[in-house]
C-alpha cells in the first residue's frame, strides 16, 4: 500500500454519496432525497470543496441517509475524528480488504469476511437471506466491459491493521469475481483512527 495524499472529510463524503447515487440498492432512495430538496446531483458529481453550504448539505444528507455523524445505522460507533487519505493498493492487497461485520456479508463469505469467499459463494449461486446475486454479476460484467467505478472507502485502526470496506461491498466483490480486471495499483480512500475499533462493523 502506498499513501498518495491526505484528503478532507468533505471529499470522502462526496465520493460516498456519488457511489451510492449510482448503485442499484441505494440509488433510488438517494435520488428521492435530492428531488425532495430540489438539489442538483452535480453537488456530488462535481463538488466544490470551497463551498461551505455544499459541504454542509452533503454531510447532513449522508447523516440522514446512512447515519453519518449521527452515531446511528451504518455509522453507529464510527469515529468522529479520522484521518482520510487516498492510497493505492496492489490486486492482492485489494482482495485482502475485509467486508464489514454485518450478517449478510459474514454469511455470504462463510464467516471469513473475505471478498474472495464472497465471490466463490456467488459462483456457487448461493442466495443469502433471499437477496438475489444478479447485482454482483451485473457489476462484474460492467467491470469486464471497461467500466470505471468510484474508489472503495475503507478504514483501519492503525498502520498495518486490518482494512475494512465501509462503502463499496458490491464493487469489491466484483473485483474478486474478475481479479484480472483489477488495476496494478488500484486507488482507494482510506481512513485511519485507533477509535475505529469501537465501530461495531469493524
Amino acid at each position: 500500500m502506498q499513501i498518495v495524499a491526505g484528503i478532507s472529510e468533505h471529499e470522502m463524503i462526496a465520493t460516498f454519496l456519488r457511489a451510492e447515487y449510482a448503485s442499484e440498492r441505494f440509488g433510488s432512495d438517494l435520488k428521492a432525497l435530492f428531488n425532495r430538496d430540489g438539489m442538483d446531483p452535480r453537488i456530488i458529481t462535481t463538488p466544490d470543496w470551497t463551498d461551505d453550504s455544499e459541504n454542509a448539505y452533503r454531510r447532513a444528507l449522508l447523516g440522514e441517509f446512512r447515519g453519518y455523524g449521527c452515531d446511528s445505522r451504518l455509522f453507529e460507533g464510527f469515529p468522529s475524528r479520522i484521518a482520510w487519505e487516498r492510497a493505492t493498493v496492489r490486486p492482492d492487497e485489494l482482495l485482502n480488504i475485509k467486508y464489514i461485520e454485518y450478517d449478510y456479508w459474514v454469511t455470504l463469505s462463510r464467516g471469513t469476511r473475505s471478498p474472495r469467499d464472497g465471490a466463490e459463494a456467488i459462483r456457487d449461486r448461493v442466495n443469502v437471506f433471499g437477496v438475489p446475486i444478479d447485482g454482483f454479476l451485473r457489476v462484474a460484467e460492467a467491470l469486464r466491459n471497461g467500466a470505471q467505478f468510484p474508489e472503495l472507502i475503507c478504514v483501519r485502526s492503525s498502520v498495518g491493521g486490518p482494512v475494512v470496506v465501509v462503502e463499496g461491498h458490491v464493487r469489491l466483490t466484483a473485483y474478486a469475481l474478475e481479479p484480472d480486471m483489477i488495476p496494478s495499483r488500484a486507488m482507494i480512500i482510506l481512513g485511519t483512527s485507533s477509535e475505529v475499533e469501537n465501530w461495531g462493523c469493524y
